[in-house]
Order: structure tokens, then sequence, then C-alpha cells
């Protein structure tokens, strides 16, 4: 096999984890997305009223973050894979047992949920493996309730990439993204980022 066809076959893995390999790309993901869970969270500005959602909740570390804390009333988390949904609801065992997360196989291409049921939606890391970013922001927007925020947490790409350089967005890519994401009806569409954690930048939107 060539190296391309391998660099492909990881690379889906991170998209849609299967089997043992999958199950180690989903720690893989635990140890790398530390901080832009942390971060997500801050920007969410979670109410204990909310009801949130996560699109591609991978290895469900987000949520256990989110439901440590924070307030929110309910938890829910979308992903098209089995193999990260056997590894989320491990992850959050208790809050799953407790009723106030819950954690279903799906995409968001066709999220399984009537129309202004949450309040704040959320991805970290996951938008530019949807399979389609226009459609899944349409869906976003339709199970947002009005006023309700979307933040999707990305990684900016380094200026001087090195061979075990995580990836990351251009500048261009990521201001396609905010032209997108005004196209789709969303308003007061910002793009965030820290000094200190450059390369971890949130779009912030409200419906």
């Amino acid at each position: 096999m060539s190296s391309a066809s391998n660099d492909s076959s990881q690379h889906s893995q991170f998209r849609l984890p299967r089997g043992l390999i999958g199950r180690i790309a989903g720690w893989i993901m635990a140890l790398q997305n530390r901080a832009m869970n942390r971060i997500t969270v801050e920007q969410l500005k979670i109410a204990p009223d909310d009801n949130v959602l996560e699109i591609g909740f991978g290895p469900g570390e987000a949520i256990k973050y989110l439901a440590r804390k924070s307030q929110a009333r309910t938890i829910i988390g979308v992903d098209p894979s089995p193999a990260m949904l056997k590894q989320g609801m491990s992850a959050n065992k208790q809050s799953v047992d407790a009723g106030r997360v819950m954690l279903i196989q799906g995409t968001v291409g066709a999220l399984p949920f009537a129309a202004d049921r949450f309040s704040k939606v959320f991805a970290v890391s996951t938008f530019h493996d949807w399979e389609s970013r226009s459609s899944g922001l349409r869906e976003v927007r339709r199970v947002l309730k009005d006023d309700g925020k979307l933040v999707l947490c990305l990684r900016r790409a380094r200026k001087h990439p090195l061979p075990w350089s995580s990836p990351g967005l251009t500048s261009s890519e990521l201001s396609q993204d905010l032209g997108l994401i005004k196209s789709c009806g969303f308003k007061a569409v910002q793009l965030i980022s820290r000094r200190r954690r450059r390369r971890i930048v949130c779009i912030v939107a409200k419906k």
C-alpha cells in the first residue's frame, strides 16, 4: 500500500473511527483536544436551563468536561461512529445513568430532533469532517432555538509546519467558513482566538 493510501486510511479513522484502530484514534483525540474542549466550554457560557448538543462527540471527553464544569440541564451528543458511541458511553457512564447525558449514533445531516430543541450547539475539531457543511449548518440552525448559540472549535494551521505538526486550517479556509456560516442564515458570526493558544480558534454565531 502506498504512503498516500496509508495517510488516507489514517485520516478516515479520525473522521469515522472503526474497530481497534478507531478506538486508538479516539484515545489520541482525547489527548489532542483537551485544550480545545476547555476553550469551547468557556465560549458556550452555559446557563442552568441550557439544553446542549455536541456534533461529533468522539471519545466523549468534551461532554464529560461540560457535565463536570457546567449546570446545563441536558447534554446530548451525536456521532456517526459505533466505536465512538461505545467509547463515549464508557467515558460518561455516570452522567448517562443519571439521565443528564444522552449519546446517540447519527449524522449532522439528519439530526433526529424537533426544531428549536437546543439553546447551544457545538463541535470540537469536526466541522471539516461533516459530509456536507452547508447541509449540516442548516440542520443545526433548524434544531437551535431563536437566538441560540453555535460554537465551532477549530485548529489553525501553523505558519511554518513541521513533519509532526497537527493539521489545521489556513486563514483563507477560516474566512470561507465564516462566509458559509453567514450564508446559511446565522448572525453575529465572529472568529475568536486567544493570545496564549493562537492555533485554537472558535467560530461563534447566533441563530
